[in-house]
């Protein structure tokens, strides 16, 4: 997608909630890989990543009004 130049400041929020995403991701995916079974972490990290994927997903729809195409 082709976004304008005054959406670049809500661009580079955008990115950086996508890294956190990642991140929480990642941390979902090591923590599974490594076998953990306690419910109470594999809940917390479960929970960050879809808020961090909520909070991604709002900005991207923030960054609708600025398209180009």
């Amino acid at each position: 997608m082709i976004y304008g130049k005054e959406a670049m400041p809500l661009l580079e929020r955008y990115k950086a909630a996508a890294e956190v995403e990642a991140a929480a991701i990642s941390a979902l995916h090591d923590a599974l890989q490594r076998g953990v079974k306690d419910r109470d972490i594999l809940d917390t990290l479960t929970q960050r990543m879809t808020d961090a994927h909520a909070a991604s997903m709002d900005l991207l729809a923030e960054l609708q009004q600025f398209r180009l195409d």
